[in-house]
């Protein structure tokens, strides 16, 4: 402000014609600093703005253009089945909290765990002997499994991929989890986009020589498929310390089931313990 108003205050000394004059000029100068100055600037601003936008947009354009030539898209919406390992002690506090968050976000998924007495009554036998039921959730027991004690947890684990083979063969991606585990679901289904379900894979949270349990593993269509096939042809075959995790990690492993890497763009895990 005093930049100005001083050449006025300089003038102002002469006489009444003068400072019309004056006021004149000032009234000039006013008139260019603020009509001239702005429209400069906004045309200026607007033309970075501009040249940024561009910038940007051919950028995008150029990386989309390169991801498109690496990336193969499988399957636009791949199923995912997720088998949720469960105990009838935890109904109504760990696997109800499951149910009612992310497992119906899945699109098939079962409890896997021994059914009660008191839910027979509403559950179906199949022909092969495991048992299902919707009360007082989606609940699933494979044949042949009884005992939920922890030294039978990979039998838990082996049986129901036996289960899943015969009567859930239908969908592109398993995904075994605990239930007290939170999944986000659609998370994972951006990360199986590029992924084919046709291979050998299996994905999880790799420790030294296998797959973390806790933190869940998902199987390719294909990998539920060996599995499948040779539990039922030789029981045996796999390892079976009631280390669940240890053992489904080496039993893919004599399968040739791959078991690579799931961390990120950012070198982050996919998959927590």
């Amino acid at each position: 402000m005093l930049f100005l108003w001083e050449p006025f205050k300089r003038y102002s000394i002469h006489a009444k014609s003068s400072i019309r004059k004056n006021i004149f000029y000032v009234v000039i100068f006013v008139f260019i600093v603020v009509f001239y100055f702005p429209s400069y600037k906004i045309n200026s601003n607007t033309t970075t703005i501009t040249t940024t936008i561009t910038s940007t947009l051919t950028t995008l354009s150029i990386t989309n253009s390169t991801r498109s030539t690496n990336v193969t898209i499988f399957k636009k919406n791949m199923k995912i089945f997720c088998f949720i390992l469960a105990h009838p002690e935890n109904f109504f506090h760990k696997t109800s909290i499951v149910w009612n968050t992310w497992a119906k976000e899945c699109d098939g998924y079962r409890f896997i765990s021994n059914i009660p007495n008191l839910y027979l009554p509403f559950s179906t036998k199949k022909s092969h002997g495991s048992i299902e039921t919707n009360i007082p959730f989606p609940l699933l027991q494979p044949a042949n499994f009884s005992q939920e004690i922890y030294k039978k947890l990979t039998d838990k684990i082996y049986l129901t991929l036996i289960e899943l083979y015969r009567s859930y063969n239908d969908f592109d991606w398993y995904l075994k989890a605990d239930d007290d585990t939170f999944v986000f679901v659609d998370h994972l289904k951006e990360f199986i986009q590029d992924k084919n379900p046709q291979e050998p894979l299996k994905y999880g949270y790799n420790l030294k020589t296998w797959q973390s349990g806790g933190a869940g593993y998902l199987l390719s269509k294909k990998s539920l498929e060996i599995f499948g096939k040779k539990l039922i042809e030789d029981k045996l075959f796999c390892p079976n310390s009631g280390i669940e995790d240890q053992d489904i990690s080496g039993c893919a492993q004599k399968l040739q089931i791959a078991q690579p890497n799931s961390i990120d763009q950012m070198g982050r895990e996919r998959f927590h313990p």
